[in-house]
Parts: structure tokens; C-alpha cells; sequence
């Protein structure tokens, strides 16, 4: 069951044209969404991300934020969902927006006993202007998710040998009384589960900094964690030769909780 440009369809066929832009060369844009007590989290900075990408690549979303809304509540009415994604896809003659339920299978058990990442041996350039936004060419991303299993996922640097951004996340590090996260100049997508978190601890007049982080910095950091809207924030225990202490997230995760973040 999904949406196609307002309408629900019952079953989970859809037609496309041979010639489909977003089948053919990825030009589409999309957010996932967290459902939480049967609402989507965030909906409204998802909804704005989704604005303006759109009109960075020449477009006009074609619903108002209560029309998308109500198609999403009607979709919401119909089944139990973990996730929605929305997906606007850029077709030559004509755009069509998908709206449908996802599974989200999420291990409670790495809250506490956090996460390995590796680190990617491509490098990223920072100039690229693609990675400001959430398009659905998700192959590179999708590549080293599959090929790393012994890690949950992967992180970039970029072309300076700076930290940017995990294969599905952003990153942060915790030093002392300090929060670091890359700056969006270095490479990577804002995400907004990442601003959120950004916004509740200056919020606790924590010192919270957006910078570079050199690879050859993350061995200096008492901890890390890595957010994304499906997740909220989850503990690293260890980035490539880095290990880092649990505890040090634990008073952050719970300022989060305390805020309505998590």
C-alpha cells in the first residue's frame, strides 16, 4: 500500500514509463521519517529539506505541508508503520511524489553497548554540491553498507583527510565539556535529526562546535556517537583504530530524552 501523487493504492504495483528520469538516472530527491505515537517526527523540517532541495534542481513540490500531511495520515490510517518514506521523483515531462511505509528494524541492545565504524577508503570531494542534499542515487552509500559486515556502517573523509559523514548518519565527538561535529563546508548532508541534536545541547549552553575534524584527530576524543532520524543517537564504541568510552555519551543521551529529541 502507498501514495502516488495523493491517490492510495492498495497493492504495491506501480507502472513507470521505459523512460523514466528516476529509474533511469537516479533524479529524484527523498526523506525517511520516523513515525512516532503515529505521527511523523520532525515532519514540518523534513517537509522545508524537501522545499528546498527541490528548488535547488529547478522544482516546485507540488503539495502544501497540510496536504502532504493529510496524504501521510491517510497512509498512516491504513496500516501500522515504523518509517514513511516520501519520495519526489523528477521525471522529463512529468514529477510524481511516492509516499509509503518502511520497517525499521533497530537493535536496542547498541544504546548500550554502542557501534564500530570503519573508515571509507574513497574520499569525497567537499565542493560537491550533491551531498547538501537526500537524492536517491544511493548507490555508493548502499555499496559500502553491503560490502562492510563486520561494521555498522561506514564514514568518509574527504579530500583534505577530514571527517564528513557516515555512509547512512552523521557524526559527532565528545571531548570534555565539548560536542564536535563536521561543518556541513566539509562534505555532508545536513541531516536533521543532526540539527535537532545541535539545537537541544547549545540549548543546555553546552559547547556545542561545527569544524574539520582530521582522521588523525579521532584517537584525541574521550567519545562519538552517530544520528540519523530512524535511529536519534547511538554510542560509538570504536572508528577504525579509535576506541572510545560509552559513558561519555550517556549524560548527552539523556539531556536528548529530557528535550523529546529521542
Amino acid at each position: 500500500m502507498y501514495i502516488l501523487n495523493g491517490n492510495l493504492i492498495s497493492n504495491n504495483n506501480i507502472e513507470l514509463s521505459i523512460d523514466d528520469h528516476c529509474l533511469n538516472f537516479g533524479s529524484g530527491i527523498f526523506e525517511t521519517i520516523k513515525i512516532v505515537n503515529d505521527s511523523p517526527q520532525f515532519f514540518k523540517e523534513h517537509y522545508m529539506r524537501l522545499v528546498n532541495s527541490s528548488r535547488f534542481f529547478g522544482r516546485e513540490l507540488p503539495y502544501s505541508f497540510l496536504e502532504l500531511e493529510n496524504m501521510v495520515n491517510t497512509l498512516l490510517s491504513e496500516e501500522k508503520i515504523d518509517a514513511i518514506k516520501v519520495l519526489y521523483a523528477f521525471g522529463k515531462e512529468e514529477n510524481y511524489i511516492i509516499i509509503k511505509g518502511r520497517t525499521f528494524d533497530f537493535d536496542s541492545k547498541l544504546l548500550s553497548c554502542g557501534v564500530s565504524l570503519n573508515i571509507c577508503e574513497y574520499g569525497r570531494n567537499s565542493k560537491d554540491f550533491m551531498l547538501r542534499h537526500k537524492t536517491t542515487n544511493y548507490m555508493g552509500n548502499n555499496y559500502l553498507q553491503n560490502s562492510k559486515k563486520d561494521v555498522y556502517e561506514t564514514i568518509y573523509l574527504n579530500e583534505m583527510g577530514n571527517i564528513t559523514e557516515g555512509s547512512k548518519s552523521n557524526i559527532f565527538f565528545i571531548d570534555d565539556q565539548r560536542i564536535i561535529t563536521p561543518s556541513v563546508e566539509q562534505g555532508i548532508l545536513p541531516g536533521i535529526m543532526r540539527g535537532k541534536i545541535i539545537e537541544s545541547l547549545k540549548g543546555r549552553s553546552l559547547d556545542v562546535i561545527e569544524d574539520e575534524i582530521g582522521v588523525s584527530d579521532i584517537c584525541k576524543y574521550k567519545g562519538a556517537f552517530i544520528s540519523n532520524s530512524l535511529i536519534g543517537a547511538v554510542p560509538v564504541k570504536k572508528l577504525g583504530a579509535a576506541d572510545y568510552e560509552l559513558d561519555s555519551f550517556s549524560i548527552l543521551g539523556e539531556y536528548l530524552k529530557k528535550d523529546g529529541i529521542l
